[in-house]
């Protein structure tokens, strides 16, 4: 390992610890299947799989800095070892979102869905990637499920998120010609707390101003 993963300070002979911010680096050893310099006191043999914390707690660091793609690394790093973690697959999904990956991003949405498919919040971020790549077709097919799931079981997204996906069907929805279901939904959306600023740029955008 040449740097600190916590701090960046380049490292030589693979300490224990980051002379730098002082971080033991032993779970970052595991992370990377890479062997620590430890002067015969600890027990380097043991290979077993790091924990998830130890990943996340990596990739936060990361991107605190704004360092995504080091990031995204760590993320792809804990795939191998958990590679059914919806939690990962949208943390990957959303790193990709902010990398301009989308196509990446797309895949890791969908490896979250076959995961869990009854998350509401997941369709809508693939939803509004699909809005990005003006694919309304497939972004209204999407976020039909997720407007589905949250009015069959309004508790499976928080009050904001609701909002936000009433707001996005009502975009989508509105972009394909349906002004009067379009209203509807962002009555909905205004019920939940959506923006009232972003609530008028959907319906300039789809017509109804």
């Amino acid at each position: 390992m040449n740097y600190c993963p916590f701090c960046g300070n380049r490292l030589n002979n693979n300490p224990v610890t980051c002379g730098g911010c002082g971080n033991s680096l032993l779970e970052a050893y595991r992370l990377l299947n890479e062997q620590p310099n430890t002067g015969g006191n600890v027990n380097s043999s043991q290979n077993n799989n790091a924990s998830m914390d130890s990943f996340y707690k990596v990739a936060d660091l990361r991107h605190q800095k704004k360092d995504y793609a080091g990031e995204l690394d760590w993320l792809r790093r804990a795939e191998p070892q958990y590679p059914n973690d919806e939690e990962l697959k949208l943390r990957i999904g959303k790193v990709c979102r902010i990398m301009g990956k989308n196509d990446d991003a797309i895949l890791s949405y969908k490896e979250a869905i076959r995961i869990n498919p009854k998350n509401p919040v997941t369709y809508n971020n693939l939803a509004a990637i699909y809005v990005a790549k003006n694919d309304n077709v497939r972004a209204l097919d999407t976020i039909k499920k997720a407007y589905k799931l949250i009015e069959d079981d309004p508790s499976s997204a928080p009050q904001n998120q609701r909002a936000t996906i009433y707001a996005g069907y009502a975009r989508c929805i509105g972009m394909n010609g349906d002004k009067q279901s379009a209203r509807r939904l962002l009555e909905k959306a205004r019920r939940e707390g959506y923006n009232p600023a972003g609530i008028a740029q959907i319906e300039k955008a789809v017509g109804l101003k």
